[in-house]
């Protein structure tokens, strides 16, 4: 039986989501590894092939890229108006102005 050296890495997911990227990424490129949840921690253990280690980790930089987008999308979305809100705004303060400067005349 021929001994093979693996390397350990340990994983901790923000969300499913990530965590089926991750897995399919290795799938695709059929790097073979073997996953366990690491009871009562959020951290999830991999064992892969040395040799494989060098995509395991451009797997991970993909994945950071992606996560980081993903954030960047959501703060986006929940902290800055949308383009129509901001136009009608400034049309509500113009009319006001517009009123101001009527009444006072």
């Amino acid at each position: 039986m021929k001994q093979v050296k693996l390397e350990r890495y340990f994983k901790l997911f923000t969300n499913t989501e990530a965590e089926s990227f991750f897995d399919n990424s290795l799938k695709t490129k059929q790097i073979h590894f073997v996953k366990r949840e690491i009871p009562d921690s959020k951290f999830t253990e991999y064992f892969f092939h040395e040799k494989d280690l060098p995509y395991v980790e451009k797997v991970n930089e993909r994945l950071k890229e992606k996560e980081t987008k993903d954030t960047e999308r959501e703060i986006n979305t929940l902290f800055h108006k949308s383009d129509r809100t901001i136009l009608l705004l400034k049309f509500i303060l113009i009319a006001l102005i517009i009123a101001i400067i009527i009444s006072i005349s």
